[in-house]
């Protein structure tokens, strides 16, 4: 499951970066935060469907299982966000990286509202990625 969703998000690197260079950081934060995980969820799917009927396109059957683990992800960047968790697997949460990232290239603004921000921008972004996925 976890190449499929490398795949996915590399293949939207592209599409990111052509908009805006800037936009690689999201590209960044999106491969860290789908790159670990159990996989327990996509797992569930697979075996959950192919208990009850054999699957009859394993890749189709593959992605939508994937897609389980983006919608999983946004949720959890959200869920930082709200309980101003720190971290998240063992590196620091999407919005402190983005808040740091604020700090460090000395921007104008609050680097707190501007590490929410950007992370709750990565939630709906992978939202979004989740729902085409599974399309």
């Amino acid at each position: 499951m976890g190449g499929v969703l490398g795949e996915f998000v590399a293949g939207h690197a592209t599409l990111l970066t052509a908009v805006a260079p800037q936009l690689g950081s999201l590209i960044e934060l999106a491969q860290v935060f789908t790159a670990g995980g159990k996989r327990l969820r996509p797992a569930f799917c697979w075996w959950g469907y192919a208990a009850v009927a054999e699957p009859s396109d394993p890749d189709a059957l593959v992605r939508a299982a994937a897609s389980l683990d983006l919608l999983h992800v946004s949720a959890l960047v959200h869920d930082d966000v709200m309980d101003a968790s720190d971290e998240r697997r063992g590196v620091p949460a999407a919005h402190r990286q983005f808040e740091a990232d604020h700090r460090r290239e000395a921007r104008r603004g609050d680097a707190a509202s501007f590490g929410r921000a950007g992370a709750i921008l990565l939630g709906d972004l992978l939202l979004v990625w989740s729902e085409e996925m599974f399309r």
